[in-house]
């Protein structure tokens, strides 16, 4: 009797410390870091880092491949979105493979875009997706993941995406085609705490090619982030730095507002900046308060903007987080996150509107940015191994915290019993 009152009590250990697995429903719930949009060009979005910096999630092998050394053997899905595994060769190394990581498109997104995770919004994590004059996003995104242990936990992870269009021929332009490609780099380690990371473009073009050269164009993105996180018992302070730029040349590079010949130059790039802290709190058995300050400085350069004051300016952002994960019984997690924005503010070079100069002598005015808060609600149930994350709400209404647009995030309240019910829902097991 003791023996199996004692196998009892292990396996529902397991149960309530394995709930801290990979899905965008879970990490929808529990918040991540800032997404940033370019004031003038909404195409132009990028994400600090995909998964969280402040807590442990299988995402996180996404910005730190070594991640894949915490729990090698797991298979994830998430409705709709993406999907893949990661196995163990022997002890000391592993490989993953992913699928349709950020959706095959930006709109995959945003039918439940309140929902999703900020930071993994939309194919612009991949590559480009301007809007109009045929433009295309990347498809078929494959990570391909591989690790090892050796005393040092370390890993990498090398992502390819690419698109194809040549349909949008005419009988006047037979030869034209649009193509989108992008190859991406990212190297972790875990060594006594320490966790850095760096992610690196190795190549990425959208180019739309014709015989007429008024109607090509060419665009590039270039982005590369790199940070540290330090796990010491409860606390997880944490550094990052992302540079992101998207820069080309012709129509439709940036947005349909640009229709110059193969001449006109555009550029748009962000450098963001980010410092905080988490801390995970476990206030009874199975229940686990986290927290999360971070402060955020963000200088965008649009040489593409229509607004002469929007061209160059800062951001500033202290994001707060509180989120809660309890284990209700053995086979029934539930979590809560809020986010809170106490500083959001940008201040801008000028105030002027024209295209070229500005239109008055003001310098240096700061605007406070609409502050977000989002509370969102999520679960899990477990079926042994398998878990199915989920995160509520009907997911209609606005996108995900974008800094440098002045919208309110605000979560979907409505919750019915139909097929809104779950806004994301996640599939994982883990042997």
């Amino acid at each position: 009797m003791k023996r199996k009152i004692l196998l009892t009590a292990m396996v529902t250990a397991w149960l309530v410390g394995s709930s801290a697995f990979a899905s965008i429903a879970r990490l929808a719930v529990l918040g991540t870091e800032p997404t940033f949009t370019a004031a003038n060009q909404g195409a132009t979005t990028t994400n600090v880092v995909n998964g969280s910096l402040w807590y442990d999630d299988d995402y996180n092998m996404f910005y730190n491949p070594s991640a894949i050394m915490d729990n090698k053997n797991f298979v994830s899905f998430d409705k709709g979105l993406e999907g893949g595994w990661v196995s163990s060769v022997g002890d000391s190394f592993a490989y993953g493979l992913y699928f349709n990581r950020g959706g095959s498109a930006a709109a995959t997104y945003g039918a439940t875009a309140n929902l999703v995770a900020p930071g993994i919004n939309t194919a612009t994590n991949t590559s480009y997706a301007g809007a109009g004059n045929n433009n295309i996003n990347t498809q078929r995104s494959i990570d391909l993941l591989f690790g090892g242990d050796a005393g040092i936990k370390w890993g990498a992870d090398l992502t390819w995406a690419y698109n194809r269009n040549q349909l949008i021929a005419t009988s006047t332009q037979n030869d034209l085609e649009a193509t989108n490609r992008y190859w991406h780099l990212s190297l972790g380690a875990e060594i006594m705490g320490f966790e850095p990371f760096l992610g690196t473009t190795i190549a990425s073009q959208f180019q739309r090619n014709n015989s007429i050269a008024s109607q090509q164009a060419a665009d590039v993105l270039d982005d590369m982030n790199v940070g540290v996180r330090y796990k010491y018992e409860a606390w997880t302070p944490y550094v990052t730095y992302r540079k992101f730029r998207r820069s080309g040349n012709g129509p439709g590079v940036s947005d349909n507002t640009v229709t110059g010949a193969v001449s006109t130059q555009v550029q748009t790039d962000f450098s963001i900046m980010g410092i905080g802290v988490g801390h995970d709190s476990k206030i009874a058995d199975g229940v686990h308060v986290m927290k999360n300050v971070g402060l955020y400085y963000n200088s965008v350069g649009d040489t593409a903007g229509t607004v002469f004051n929007l061209r160059d300016y800062k951001e500033y952002l202290l994001p707060v987080n509180l989120a809660l994960e309890a284990e209700a019984t053995s086979w029934l997690t539930l979590r809560a996150g809020l986010e809170y924005y106490f500083w959001a503010e940008r201040k801008l070079a000028n105030l002027g509107t024209s295209t070229t100069t500005a239109s008055t002598a003001a310098t240096d005015k700061r605007t406070s940015l609409t502050n977000a808060t989002t509370v969102r609600i999520g679960s899990t149930f477990k079926f042994g191994k398998l878990h199915i994350d989920s995160a509520f709400g009907n997911g209609t209404q606005a996108a995900p915290v974008v800094a440098s647009t002045d919208s309110v995030n605000s979560a979907s309240s409505s919750i019915g019993f139909d097929s809104n019910t779950f806004a994301l829902v996640s599939a994982s097991y883990h042997w």
